[in-house]
């Protein structure tokens, strides 16, 4: 099992871009301020729901971390299968 080494705040170029895993968790960054928006925050279930993608990619809890996130973003339902 893979521990998260680093948890951190980004702000990339790119205003898609919502989270990024670095080697396979070693690192995971997190767009936390909306790119047009820099004095605010995205609401706490955007931001876990991102970071559990993140923290979930390339792993064996994918199926899991998936039903975590149809339960928090309803929309992605269509997308994912439980």
């Amino acid at each position: 099992m893979q521990h998260l080494m680093q948890l951190s705040e980004f702000s990339p170029r790119n205003p898609g871009l919502l989270g990024l895993n670095v080697n396979r968790g070693a690192e995971v960054k997190i767009r936390l301020r909306p790119a047009r928006d820099n004095s605010s925050f995205y609401d706490w279930n955007h931001i876990l729901g991102t970071m559990l993608h993140e923290v979930c990619a390339g792993s064996a809890c994918v199926a899991m971390c998936s039903c975590v996130l149809v339960q928090l973003r309803p929309c992605a339902a269509a997308s994912l299968t439980c």
